[in-house]
């Protein structure tokens, strides 16, 4: 019987999938599906919370915005801290924030308040996301690494099988109701306290001239580019999660209900995307799947803000979440592989923070834009100056790799 889910682990994510059985890499797909809860379960209902507080529609995207900021600063400390304290004791910690301060914002009555919340439950979020990618280059290496990283993909998509659907139902009673899903990240602290092994004690002091290295490293121009890829393909995404509802209600005059559906979806094209990385990346050119990916992503993004019907815009979804869910393991691969093995945490989370600034900077910007054009419009300009970027970044990272280019000389 363990051969044979095994053989059926090998046909779903190719050589490697075998991982998918390891407590530690089920502790990593719960991480990253929790962080991502934040996202979905607010995401088709976003409007609709604005509305509640009778505030512009365009303020949507602060409840993003507000909740992915704080990773911009705190992503690198809690990747180094879960160097020196232990990634059990880290990811505890996020979970428990991210349950109490988002189960919370179900009791309050003022959107400030709510903002303030999302704000504290991102903290949470902060801890999770780049602890659990730097759990898979503590365990694995090579083929493993790159099949490990979609199946940390899969697990932060299938979270989207379910939370839109239920957030949009849940409105329905209250706007109150999806926000106390978010005590259930509590459970997940307990049970993930319970599965890792024990942090060891006495971690290692950072050595004489990390900062030094660190610096070098991060300023070659191969890593700065996969870097600054984060940046884009996560502008896109969480352009589209933050404003989607609104999308939806200013062309179709469609609510929660319809904004869940396409967010599931979303969901759903990005798990089966994900779980073929492994091998995709075993027969293809990592760096021209790359820049393929985020153009596909960028092109996508816009003809969902050109469609002129619900099916148009779905048969958009399948481009944009082609591009997205083959684009995000190799970004994080292409990470692990460029950066020395001693310096591996601190390069991975700058580039968690350059992500993490692009979870802020999407909404943001389609905000700012927003009041010089329509939502349809916004989408399309950002989709494609964002997805052209993409590719020329592709093609940049490969000129890098092959002459070993530092950003200064």
């Amino acid at each position: 019987m363990e051969k044979t889910l095994e053989s059926w682990l090998e046909l779903i994510f190719g050589k490697g999938g075998t991982v998918f059985l390891d407590k530690e890499m089920q502790v990593v797909m719960l991480a990253a599906a929790v962080g991502m809860a934040g996202v979905y379960i607010v995401s088709p209902i976003a409007a609709d919370v604005t509305l509640v507080f009778e505030m512009p529609l365009v303020r949507a995207g602060e409840l993003i915005t507000a909740y992915t900021a704080p990773s911009i600063i705190l992503v690198p400390l809690m990747g180094m801290l879960s160097d020196r304290i232990g990634r059990r004791r880290v990811i505890v910690f996020g979970f428990i924030v991210f349950g109490v301060a988002g189960g919370t914002i179900g009791f309050v009555n003022e959107f400030s308040t709510v903002l303030i919340l999302r704000v504290i439950q991102g903290m949470g979020f902060a801890a999770l996301m780049p602890v659990s990618v730097a759990m898979i280059g503590d365990y694995y290496a090579d083929i493993q690494e790159a099949t490990a990283q979609g199946v940390r993909i899969v697990g932060m998509q299938s979270v989207a099988l379910v939370a839109p659907l239920v957030a949009s139902g849940l409105l329905i009673a209250s706007w109150r109701a999806p926000f106390v899903l978010y005590f259930v990240a509590i459970f997940a602290a307990l049970w993930t306290w319970r599965i890792l092994p024990p942090d060891i004690e006495v971690m290692q002091e950072l050595r004489s001239g990390y900062i030094s290295k660190l610096y070098k490293s991060l300023v070659r121009l191969d890593i700065a580019a996969v870097s600054v890829s984060f940046v884009i393909r996560f502008m896109m995404s969480f352009a589209f999660f933050a404003y989607v509802s609104l999308l939806v209600l200013e062309k179709f005059q469609y609510g929660a209900f319809e904004a869940g559906v396409i967010v599931t979806s979303y969901g759903v094209l990005t798990l089966i995307g994900a779980a073929q990385s492994g091998r995709l990346m075993a027969r293809f050119d990592p760096l021209v799947l790359l820049g393929i990916s985020l153009l596909a992503t960028g092109v996508g993004l816009a003809m969902i803000g050109a469609s002129s019907s619900f099916i148009v815009l779905m048969l958009a979804l399948v481009i944009f979440s082609a591009g997205a869910s083959v684009s995000a393991p190799i970004q994080k691969s292409l990470m692990v592989q460029f950066s020395p093995p001693e310096l591996r945490g601190g390069t991975i989370s700058a580039a968690m923070a350059a992500q993490s600034f692009g979870q802020a900077a999407g909404p943001f910007l389609m905000g700012f834009l927003l009041y010089r054009g329509t939502v349809s419009i916004t989408f399309v300009r950002i989709g494609l100056v964002l997805g052209g970027i993409g590719l020329i970044l592709a093609v940049i990272i490969r000129f890098a790799r092959s002459r070993r280019t530092s950003l200064f000389i």
